[in-house]
């Protein structure tokens, strides 16, 4: 071979190398990224504003949410969707409960729930589990079954797969050119992708022989016909003196409210038109997601835990919605057989905090202020002592789940009416 063959070849060799080597380094720049951002604070907490964290946290809030967790440091853990978390860590800090953990997800599922509660339900300083559910929760085809939790874990306990993980690095840029000001859009073709894709995987259920409790019957609730563009006023509902009877016509006054002619702001509007029939479209209350919650509800009773389910506000007409799509029954039979798995509050039926659309940033969802009274009324059911949480609040309270007697007591349940708040418990016969 000629000198002049054995210098081209050699020359072809160097630029293969330095190809591949470019090659290597540009895809190891989304590794190097995610190690120096750790967008999800997975290695360790970065002190940055709120808003630049919600770029992470709503990429993916099961990631964000459970590389919080620290074992033996929560007392209170708070599952469910997107009203759950709301209830945030710093208004439980308000209300004087300084060690909980929220890792309920924005458009979490009953899957989610569960993933997450197995995750965690070893850690031997737990003692509370708060619960965020309503009805639409409990139909399979919400979200499609989704399940992002597996995932998360699987990034937390994997540090390699976090750091060269897409959604991680894309996080990552977001944040640095938050940051830095960078223009995003400018360079974010450029971003290598040699890096592995995020997946939300279903979870197979774990067997249990568990059946679905029966405490209601014959209790169907009247169909309202219209209810999108209507102002609705709660009626009161009538005391009774029977203290082991609640018949059907107390029961239907426990939802009926009264309706006016009121224009809601636009995106509520839509909301309950457009979604309030499509959350109820082919509704079916799901056997296997039931099972889910029993599940929790057993190994607290065994393991000596409490269980609160917090059923959130709407506002009323999106409550309309559920009558209008002949869901009465299952609605009201959800909080009864809720009630035999754990403390019921429920906040979501016609009452002055949900007829006030002011207190909601849309149909679904209460503002700040609804929240901080949530946690300071399940704070004081937790510490038994309200008033304590109450004057922590910074406005006065639109709740009060705790100052009066019952309402009624009925075999099978007992009722308790608070202001803008119910508290349903399964009857204790000891009592």
């Amino acid at each position: 071979m000629t000198n002049k063959r054995k210098k081209t070849a050699s020359n072809s060799i160097t630029n293969y190398v330095l190809i591949c080597l470019t090659a290597l380094l540009l895809g190891l720049t989304p590794v190097a990224l995610v190690l120096s951002v750790d967008p999800f604070e997975v290695f360790s907490d970065r002190d940055r504003t709120t808003s630049v964290s919600d770029l992470a946290e709503k990429s993916h809030y099961p990631l964000w949410s459970l590389s919080k967790y620290r074992k033996s440091a929560h007392s209170v853990v708070v599952l469910g969707d997107s009203r759950a978390r709301s209830l945030r860590a710093k208004y439980w800090d308000e209300a004087g409960i300084t060690d909980v953990l929220n890792v309920a997800y924005g458009g979490g599922t009953v899957p989610e729930i569960y993933s997450t509660f197995n995750h965690i339900k070893s850690d031997p300083t737990l003692e509370h589990i708060v619960l965020g559910i309503q009805l639409r929760s409990l139909d399979e085809d919400h979200k499609s079954g989704m399940n992002r939790v597996p995932e998360a874990i699987r990034l937390i306990d994997n540090k390699f797969a976090y750091a060269s993980n897409w959604l991680a690095a894309s996080a990552a840029w977001r944040i640095m050119a938050a940051e830095s000001g960078i223009e995003l859009q400018k360079y974010e073709f450029y971003l290598p992708t040699f890096v592995g894709a995020a997946n939300a995987a279903e979870l197979p259920l774990a067997s249990t022989s568990i059946s679905h409790a029966q405490a209601c019957s014959n209790c169907e609730l009247p169909e309202i016909s219209h209810f999108a563009g209507s102002s609705i006023v709660a009626k009161p509902v009538a005391k009774s003196n029977r203290k082991n009877s609640l018949d059907v016509a107390a029961i239907t006054k426990l939802y009926v409210p009264e309706i006016t002619d009121r224009i809601l702001p636009a995106k509520m509007a839509r909301q309950v038109e457009k979604n309030g029939r499509a959350d109820w479209n082919d509704y079916e209350l799901s056997n296997k997601y039931w099972q889910m919650i029993v599940e929790i509800s057993e190994w607290a009773r065994e393991n000596g835990k409490r269980l609160w389910f917090v059923i959130p506000p709407t506002i009323v007409e999106m409550q309309g919605s559920i009558h209008q799509a002949s869901l009465s029954k299952q609605n009201h039979q959800l909080r009864i057989d809720l009630s035999t798995l754990g403390t019921v509050v429920d906040f979501d039926f016609p009452n002055d905090l949900t007829i006030e659309t002011g207190n909601f940033s849309d149909a679904y969802h209460f503002n700040s202020t609804v929240a901080r009274n949530i946690v300071a009324e399940i704070s004081g059911l937790i510490h038994a002592d309200y008033e304590v949480a109450r004057k922590r609040l910074k406005s006065a309270p639109l709740t009060m789940c705790g100052d009066v007697e019952p309402l009624d007591v009925q075999e099978s349940y007992n009722l308790t009416e608070y202001q803008n708040c119910r508290i349903w418990e399964a009857h204790n016969e000891n009592s």
